[in-house]
């Protein structure tokens, strides 16, 4: 079963693994400490663009239509939450004339592009819909503290899955502690059977407002999923249970239906 990590000191953390975390972000110094009641900030962050490669391939079946289907491969810039993204790719990409174009962001789970759910949210102050954990800036979005909280990302509405290679999170802009320390990421494409794809223990990697990482998903992963959640495992940095998450990417090859 999850670990039951509420007895554990939450600042006690492992140093960062170069090869499981693959970003770098700036330190700064605070110290304030944190209550369990929260405030508003919003902070800002932009990345470069970024090229996506497309192949189409069909597969056959006796007696049957050809079903195609496109690859395409995010790959990490190495900056977090740069143009590369999955995420980032939804949320920009439109139809027209049977084509593709592109425009400016639009929030992919506010659009229906992606479906994002969660544990219950946080009331006072409140939190923004689940959808927030897809927000390009820092906002306010945090689940209730409750054991086991999670986000959800559902890629369904899109019709794709994605054989991920890495991911990165964003910590909320209420607070600089709340940071999740404890929390696997898993996926599946029946929500019956998840199968946990990375399994963070004492992780220090976010920390203050709108602080971000990028970790890779390491092995060789055969399938593609649908969807991903990140589910808590242990308390926060502040020895609560509120999971903030205020942007979710993911990289990868992606198959488009």
């Amino acid at each position: 079963g999850d670990l039951n990590l509420a007895h554990v000191p939450p600042n006690t953390c492992k140093k960062r693994d170069d090869d499981a975390a693959m970003s770098s972000r700036g330190k700064h110094d605070r110290k304030k400490s944190e209550k369990t009641k929260m405030t508003d900030a919003t902070t800002g962050s932009t990345g470069s663009i970024g090229t996506h490669s497309s192949t189409s391939s069909s597969h056959t079946g006796s007696g049957a239509a050809a079903a195609t289907h496109t690859t395409r491969n995010f790959e990490f810039s190495g900056r977090d939450f740069d143009e590369n993204g999955l995420i980032y790719y939804l949320g920009t990409k439109t139809s027209k004339n049977n084509g593709e174009s592109r425009s400016g962001w639009q929030n992919p789970g506010k659009s229906g592009a992606v479906r994002v759910s969660s544990s219950p949210l946080a009331e006072s102050p409140p939190s923004l819909p689940a959808w927030g954990a897809l927000s390009r800036e820092s906002v306010r979005c945090v689940t209730r503290p409750r054991k086991h909280s999670y986000f959800e990302v559902d890629f369904t509405p899109s019709k794709l899955r994605i054989r991920p290679t890495a991911y990165s999170l964003r910590h909320y802009s209420s607070w600089d502690s709340e940071a999740v320390r404890h929390w696997k990421l898993q996926a599946t494409n029946d929500r019956k059977t998840w199968t946990t794809l990375r399994d963070h223990k004492y992780d220090c990697s976010l920390d203050g407002k709108g602080d971000t990482a990028t970790w890779r998903i390491s092995g060789q992963i055969e399938e593609a999923y649908s969807v991903f959640r990140v589910l808590q495992t242990g308390v926060n940095s502040n020895g609560h249970w509120f999971l903030a998450l205020a942007g979710f990417e993911v990289y990868g090859v992606a198959e488009f239906d």
